[in-house]
Order: structure tokens, then C-alpha cells, then sequence
């Protein structure tokens, strides 16, 4: 084809109208094909492969200008409209079927109807209405074939059917770029969403899920005809805001995964009568006689009828949480009996809210898990239950599945024991408060038994649980920890921040970052945690009961973790040490067969210390309470795997969405605080760039050697932070 022919090609749903300014042939293997670069009467330039164009024909306009080619494509191109709707494709129809079943070129039809004077404008007006869905032609390869009368008629629906979509179209592109361009006013508004809800829709899905190519396709269209329209780029995500579809901080994964923030009426229901009816009905049973069984070093596996609870409630009992929590379902209690210190760890037991088959249990089976967003959490179950009913909450009577614990009289272990029980936390403590009474009693200067130093809630929380109790609890933990570092855990925590937003739907939002992983008191529950869960493992494990074991190898280079450690004893840390540690992270898994989990360093591993807001940490302890309950229902290995299967993708959304919600809080902070510095360590190192671990944040930075000069993994320095975009989780920065 020649340089300067004009030519006709498939652009989407429409004939566009180009002058061909060059050709490649592109060759693909034995195979070649043809790549026009053509002028578009919208003074565009675009590559058009040769199976696209449907004519070539018109005059040649290689030696023109720009400006004045466009002119004349767009005189040919209103021309040829004009004539294709003029044209009477009924008769162009009824002539060509006189011939018979025969396949027909555009261009020979157009000699039919018109004779052989035809001209380059009558064959495109031909071959638009051809390539155009239409009631009286079929086309197969490069052919055409007419319709016979029945396949006409059914043919004229679909097309009738497609007009009419064209003008919604239409008139759809155009209430979009007015609304964008000059917006609604709120009656008009309010119409728009409501006639167009599912054109916005498909807005909506492009933004949260790019591979939706249908969608993707849709917003595409409409962004280009907004442009001609207004002369001005189209966001949809602001158009949304605009229209107050989306909000500002929306989180396109909590969309993208459709996830349910209200309750069914039938678990609404079922939690108000709950919440107004939640007396207590069981048989107490003393703990003192049960603390001497398990001292006595005899079976730790005591089993009790359905309705027994061992009655806790005058043992000083405490929970610890952060200062935003609402749901407290773990708590820990200590007493001295015979000579032996007695621990408990309580968890919220779920059997007395949320029985098997309720409407509350097929909600939370239905949500697989709550969601912690730094703007708030979406619970599993309804708000009353979550916070109130299944709440360790200080002053009130809760059921729990506790774990007793007496360490061995060689001191060699501890012997366990899970029992149904019945608890009242004295205190709601958080993890601040605790932190500050331990480091009251560690004090020289610390007066227990006066009016020493320490006051208000500290002094309140130690009168109440005593000082030897909470020190003991600590003592505890170190030795639990010890213990598992020795069998091989990993034991490192990475830095992060909590983010948590005051606010979220006004503006600015107070966003405030708060350090990760709670110092001595954050060991002290975590610790106790993970002692309940590979309790629950080992007795599960024990009694051939199938639940999902946490399972993981052990870390395949020990003497980086040793490395690790010993410059932690000195006080050193070492991010780019942690940055190689964490590239070489063992998979987590589940199995159903106990197995190890050497990463946590203990023989076995089971959720079970979350039933308020994780669904398989119920299933877990139905199973658990199964061992230790006369007649408790269990369920069979099947139905736990079926569960499993239906909540694995609920956990997997549930991470994606929670991991969004913290960066795009931590970089909106950032771009809020811009101009702050930070301190920062080179962890990694490329050909062109480094990597840098802000350690206050928890965020890496990517920064070329071209811009910054070549650094050495290990180097600290400055970092200011100039800017920052939520959505693209990017920081534009100064090393100073």
C-alpha cells in the first residue's frame, strides 16, 4: 500500500477514517505481516495492522500538510457517512439475493448496486454499513453473504437491540462528561446513580480490579469519550468521589473481594436475644481441688460433663490488649496453691454464643474471619457478640476454655490441663500499663508496700493481680521462650508500626503510628499465646482428632539467626542482617497430621486462642472442648477440611485487605507529615540501586545509584520524606 493512500479501519465499535505515513513488516518466524502507521482524522498518529483496514481507496494525499490532511480525512469521513445512511441497504439486499448463495467483497457488491461508474466514496459507503451489524448480511472471513428473509427479520431484533444500546451509550457518555465537567445538582444527581448504576459499576470495577479486562475496557471508552467531549482527562476515581459512590480512602481491595460489613437479619436477631438473655447456666466447680490433680503429676487430661465449669472468678484475672480494643478474648490469671505457682490462660469460649448450626455460626462460617483495618474493623460476627457477649470484659462473668499450668516438680516442664471454666477479669489493662508496672517493680527505689513511686493505674493493677503474680508471669514467659529458642524458633520480630486512624470519613483524618510489638508486655501475651496453642496441638494431636496444624521447616540458615542474636545482645539491630533473614522465610502451611512447626520452635501448632474473630479457631475449639467434654460434638476429618477450603480464601482477602488499609494509612501519614527525616539503613543492593529500611516505618525505599551515588549494604543515614502517594504505595524522598 502506498504512502499517502487513505484507508478505513476497525477501531473498536466504528469505522475510522487515516492516511497511511509508513509501513513495517513485521516478520514471526516463517510468518510476515504488514504495521501501517496512519494519520487519524483526529490528527492522532496509530499503529494499524493490515487485517484491521476494510478499504483502502480515495485520494492520494502524500504531499499535503498535516493540518490539511486532517481536513480532508474528515470531509471524506462526514461524506461517506453520509452517503452509507442515505444508502437503501433494503434494496442493496433484495438485489443482491436475485444472484443466489454466493459470497461477495464489498467492493463487489457496491459495482452491483451502483454499476461500474462506482466511486471510492460508494464503496466505503458499502463497506461501512457491511462492517456495521446490520439485518441483511453475514459475514465469514472476508466475505459476505445475504440473508434469506427469516434470517433477516430475527437479524433486525439483534441490530434494533444494539441501536438502542449505541444511544444509551451515548446518552451515558454524554451525562458523564457534563457531570464531570460542570456536576449535578442533587436531584439530578441522585437520577444519574439510579438510571446508570450499573455503567458505574463497571467504573467502580476497573479501579479495584485492573485484570477485569471487560471493565477495563468499558472505563476505557469512557475516559476517551469524556475527553473529546470536554477537552479534559478523565479520572474515574474522582468522578466516583464526586458522585460520593467511592470515598476518598476507599479500600479497592474490601471491594474487589466484596466483603460484607452489615449482618443478616436471622444473626441480628439471634444476638439480640442473645445479649438480653445471657445468664450463665452451668455447674461450678471448685478449682483448688483441680489445681492439686494436676500437681499431682496424674492424668492432665480431665474430662468433665457438659455444663461443668471449674470457677475461676475469685482468682485476680487480668487481659491485656491495646488501647483500641474492644474485643478482649484471651486473659491471663495466677494463684499460689500448695507451695506451687498455678497459672491460667483463659480464652473466650465460644460453644455458649455460637453453637453449630445457629444463625450466628452460619454468619461467621459465611465470613471466614474479622478484618483489622487501620480505619476500623469489620467484625465476623455482629458488634454485641464480638465485644460484649463473647468478651473477656472487666466486671463481668464469661465463659472461657482455660489452660492450667504447674510447672513439674523436677523442673523439667509444666503439666497442662484444658478446662471449662468461668471467669471475671478485674482489670482491662493495656499493654502501656503493664509495661509501666513491671518497670515500677523492677525500680531500686520501688515501694510495694507504701506510697512509693508508683500511682494511679499501675499502682491499681499491681494491688489488684499482686506484684509477685505479674513477675511471675514474666518469669513464666522467659522461660517458655527460652525453651523455644533452644528447639529452634526463629524468635525475631520485624519492625512495623501500628497504624490507627481517629475519623476516617472526615477530613483530614488523625492518623497516628504507634511501635509495633509492645515491649515486655506484648512478649508476655504472645508468649502465653503461642504456649496455649501448642498445648492445644499436643492434646489434640494426642487424641487423633483432625483439625489444621500449622506446619513449617525449620530456617534453613541457622547461623544468620545466631548472627542475628548476637548483636541483639549487644543492642545492635541490624537491618540488612533482618532483611536476609526474611528473604530466606520457610512456607507456613497447614496439615492435618500434627507436624512441627519449627519455625515457633514447638511440636505442634493449632489456632485457637481467636474464636471471636477467626472462624477455624472456633472449629478448633469445638474439637478441643470435644477432648475435654463428656459427649461434645466432633467433627469428622472431612468436615474440617471442607471448612478449611471455605475459609482459606476468606483469611487470604482478609490479609490483602488489611495489608492495604496499613500502607495506604502509613503513606497518607507520610504525605500529611511531609518534611520529616528518618532514620534509615542500605539493606540491599542492585547493579543501579539500593534498598533502604526506614526502621521506624516498616517501609523499604528503592533509590537509583545514578541519582544518590553507589552506598554499602549496612550504611545509615537520613532520610527526609517529600512527598508521598497512598494509592501507588510510592515515596518521593531526599537521602540528607
Amino acid at each position: 500500500m502506498k504512502l499517502g493512500t487513505v484507508v478505513e479501519y476497525l477501531n473498536e465499535n466504528d469505522i475510522a477514517v487515516g492516511l497511511v505515513t509508513g509501513v513495517e513488516t513485521i516478520a514471526s518466524g516463517s510468518k510476515t505481516r504488514d504495521v501501517y502507521r496512519v494519520l487519524t482524522d483526529r490528527k492522532r498518529v496509530m499503529n494499524i495492522p493490515a487485517a484491521k483496514i476494510v478499504f483502502a481507496g480515495g485520494p492520494n494525499l502524500k504531499d499535503i500538510d498535516q493540518d490539511s490532511a486532517v481536513a480532508e480525512l474528515k470531509r471524506l469521513r462526514d461524506c461517506r457517512v453520509a452517503l452509507a445512511s442515505a444508502l437503501a441497504f433494503g434494496e442493496l439486499w433484495e438485489l443482491i439475493g436475485m444472484e443466489g448463495e454466493r459470497a461477495w467483497t464489498p467492493r463487489e457488491i457496491a459495482f452491483a448496486y451502483f454499476g461500474d461508474a462506482v466511486s471510492n466514496d460508494e464503496i466505503s459507503a458499502v463497506t461501512r454499513l457491511l462492517y456495521d451489524k446490520n439485518p441483511y448480511f453475514r459475514k465469514k472471513d472476508d466475505f459476505f453473504y445475504a440473508l434469506s428473509p427469516d434470517e433477516s427479520e430475527k437479524q433486525k431484533e439483534i441490530v434494533e437491540r444494539e441501536i438502542r444500546r449505541r444511544a444509551d451509550d451515548d446518552a451515558f457518555f454524554n451525562a458523564v462528561a457534563k457531570t464531570f465537567a460542570a456536576g449535578l445538582s442533587g436531584v439530578e444527581k441522585d437520577e444519574f446513580l439510579q438510571r446508570y448504576s450499573d455503567r458505574l459499576n463497571f467504573l467502580k470495577r476497573a479501579l479495584v480490579d485492573p485484570d477485569d479486562s471487560q471493565a477495563s475496557s468499558k472505563t476505557k471508552a469512557i475516559c476517551s469519550r469524556v475527553y473529546e467531549s470536554t477537552g479534559r482527562r478523565f479520572d474515574p476515581f474522582r468522578f466516583l468521589v464526586k458522585l460520593g459512590v467511592l470515598s476518598e480512602d476507599e479500600n479497592f481491595l474490601a471491594l474487589k473481594y466484596d466483603v460484607k460489613r452489615g449482618f443478616s437479619s436471622n444473626a441480628l436477631a439471634a444476638a439480640a436475644e442473645l445479649e438480653s438473655s445471657r445468664a450463665l447456666a452451668a455447674t461450678l466447680v471448685d478449682p483448688f481441688p483441680i489445681f492439686a490433680s494436676i500437681a499431682g503429676g496424674g492424668t492432665t487430661r480431665l474430662i468433665f460433663s457438659e455444663g461443668e465449669r471449674v470457677d475461676f472468678r475469685s482468682i485476680p484475672t487480668l487481659t491485656i490488649d491495646g488501647e483500641n480494643t474492644l474485643c478482649c478474648d484471651d486473659a491471663l490469671s495466677h494463684a499460689a496453691f500448695m507451695d506451687r505457682d498455678f497459672f491460667m490462660i483463659h480464652i473466650s469460649d465460644s460453644s455458649f454464643a455460637v453453637p453449630p448450626g445457629s444463625a450466628l455460626d452460619i454468619e461467621a462460617c459465611s465470613r471466614g474471619t474479622s478484618i483489622y483495618m487501620a480505619e476500623g474493623k469489620i467484625d465476623m460476627l455482629p458488634g454485641s457478640i464480638a465485644n460484649r457477649v463473647m468478651s473477656l470484659t472487666e466486671g463481668e462473668e464469661r465463659p472461657a476454655l482455660s489452660l492450667v499450668v504447674v510447672k513439674k516438680d523436677d523442673g523439667s516442664g509444666f503439666l497442662t490441663a484444658f478446662v471449662p471454666s468461668v471467669v471475671k477479669v478485674g482489670f482491662k489493662c493495656t499493654y502501656n500499663e503493664i509495661n509501666e508496672a513491671l518497670s515500677v517493680l523492677d525500680s531500686p527505689s520501688n515501694d510495694v508496700t507504701g506510697s512509693g513511686i508508683y500511682r494511679g493505674r499501675p499502682r491499681t493493677i499491681i494491688d489488684y493481680f499482686s506484684a509477685d503474680s505479674l513477675l511471675r508471669l514474666r518469669d513464666l514467659c522467659a522461660v517458655l521462650e527460652t525453651a523455644r529458642i533452644e528447639r529452634g524458633a526463629l524468635g525475631i520480630n520485624f519492625p512495623r508500626p501500628e497504624v490507627h486512624v481517629e475519623f476516617p470519613s472526615e477530613a483530614p483524618a488523625l492518623i497516628t503510628l504507634t511501635p509495633g510489638g509492645h515491649g515486655t508486655s506484648g512478649s508476655i501475651v504472645s508468649e502465653l499465646m503461642i504456649f496455649y496453642n501448642s498445648e492445644a496441638a499436643l492434646l489434640l494431636g494426642a487424641n487423633g482428632v483432625t483439625v489444621p496444624f500449622r506446619v513449617s521447616d525449620p530456617y534453613p540458615a541457622p547461623e544468620l539467626i545466631a548472627a542475628f542474636r548476637a548483636k541483639a545482645a549487644d543492642g545492635i539491630y541490624d537491618a540488612a542482617l533482618v532483611w536476609k533473614i526474611r528473604k530466606g522465610m520457610p512456607f507456613t502451611g497447614n496439615s492435618y497430621e500434627m507436624t512441627p512447626n519449627a519455625l515457633i520452635g514447638v511440636k505442634g501448632y493449632v489456632q485457637a486462642s481467636s474464636p471471636a474473630r477467626r472462624y477455624i479457631d472456633i472449629i478448633v475449639q469445638r474439637q478441643l472442648r470435644s477432648v475435654v467434654v463428656r459427649d461434645a460434638v466432633r467433627l469428622d476429618a472431612e468436615s474440617v477440611r471442607n471448612i478449611m477450603m471455605g475459609c482459606e480464601p476468606q483469611l487470604q482477602a482478609a490479609s490483602e485487605i488489611e495489608q492495604e488499609s496499613n500502607f495506604y494509612w502509613l503513606y497518607k501519614y507520610l504525605n500529611v507529615n511531609s518534611g520529616i527525616e528518618y532514620s534509615g539503613s542500605i539493606i540491599d543492593e542492585t547493579d543501579d540501586r539500593f534498598r533502604i529500611e526506614l526502621e521506624e516505618l516498616g517501609i523499604h525505599l528503592s533509590a537509583f545509584k545514578r541519582v544518590w551515588g553507589s552506598r554499602t549494604v549496612g550504611e545509615k543515614l537520613r532520610v527526609r520524606i517529600d512527598a508521598a502517594d497512598p494509592r501507588e504505595r510510592k515515596a518521593s524522598f531526599s537521602i540528607v
